[in-house]
């Protein structure tokens, strides 16, 4: 069993608010982009850029989750020594 400290709870709590920032504010301009024709190439070529930023940031998050993961299980070996 995982027993987290308050440190680690912050750093989630944090975290997770940045990255609900980052993921919202792709998705918002994501419909700005789609609202506004003013040019058809360029609007073409947002779903493609929208769908990258999303696997960009798919993956920043399994970097974090796998990071923050080997941390807090150092921790609890550093705890049990």
């Amino acid at each position: 069993m995982i027993k987290l400290k308050t440190t680690h709870y912050l750093v989630l709590l944090i975290s997770s608010l940045l990255l609900s920032i980052l993921y919202l504010n792709m998705f918002l301009n994501f419909n700005a982009g789609k609202t506004s024709s003013a040019n058809v190439g360029a609007a073409s070529a947002i779903p493609n850029m929208v769908s990258q930023e999303f696997f960009i940031m798919t993956i920043i998050t399994v970097i974090f989750v796998y990071v923050l993961w080997v941390w807090i299980k150092s921790d609890e070996i550093k705890k049990e020594r």
